[in-house]
C-alpha cells in the first residue's frame, strides 16, 4: 500500500466511527453498514478489510474489551467479504444492498446467539428470552438499513468512485511530470 492508501482507510475507518458516534443517540440507527458497503464496492477488499479492522479497534478503545467485539469481528467483516464478493457483478449495487439487508437481518441473531454461549449457559430458553427482549431494536435496525442502503449506496460509491479517478489522475500527472 502507497503512504496515500493507507491515509485513505485511516480516513475512511475515522469516517465511519464518526458516523456511528453521531447517530448513537439513536438506538440501533447506525451507517457503518452502508459505509463499508460502500467502500466495499468501491475500494475492494485491500483497503475495505483494514477500514473494517481499524474501526473495530477504535471502537475496542473507546467502549472497553467485551463479547460485542467478538460479533463485531464476525458481523463487519461478512459485510466486507460477501459486498466484495458482488463487487464487479453486474447490478452490484443491488446485490450489495441485498447482502447489507439479509445481513443485518442475521445480526440480531448472531449477537443473541453469541450472548446465550457466553450468558446463558447455550439454553434455548435464554437465546429466545433474550431475542425476544430485544426484537424491538432489531426490527428497527432493519427497517433503518432497509432506508440507508438503497438511498445512500449509490451516492456513496458514486462519490468515491469519482475521488478515486481523481486522486488517480493526479498520481498518473505527477508521474508524468
Amino acid at each position: 500500500m502507497k503512504t496515500r492508501d493507507i491515509c485513505q482507510v485511516a480516513i475512511l475507518a475515522a469516517l465511519i466511527t464518526a458516523a456511528k458516534f453521531a447517530l448513537s443517540f439513536v438506538a440501533n440507527v447506525e451507517l457503518v453498514t452502508t459505509l463499508l458497503v460502500s467502500y466495499s464496492l468501491v475500494l475492494g477488499m485491500k483497503k475495505s478489510l483494514p477500514i473494517c479492522l481499524i474501526f473495530i479497534f477504535i471502537e475496542v478503545l473507546i467502549y472497553g474489551l467485551s463479547v460485542w467485539v467478538i460479533m463485531y469481528l464476525i458481523h463487519w467483516q461478512c459485510v466486507v467479504i460477501f459486498t466484495c464478493l458482488v463487487r464487479n457483478k453486474k447490478h452490484s449495487i443491488v446485490y450489495a444492498v441485498i447482502i447489507g439487508i439479509v445481513l443485518t437481518a442475521l445480526y440480531g441473531v448472531q449477537t443473541t446467539f453469541i450472548e446465550t454461549i457466553f450468558f446463558g449457559k447455550g439454553k434455548w430458553s435464554y437465546f429466545c428470552a433474550r431475542y425476544m427482549s430485544g426484537l424491538y431494536f432489531f426490527i428497527v435496525h432493519i427497517v433503518c438499513n432497509c432506508i440507508a442502503l438503497p438511498v445512500l449506496v449509490p451516492i456513496i460509491t458514486k462519490t468515491l468512485k469519482n475521488l478515486e479517478n481523481n486522486f488517480n489522475k493526479k498520481d498518473l500527472k505527477s508521474i508524468a511530470e
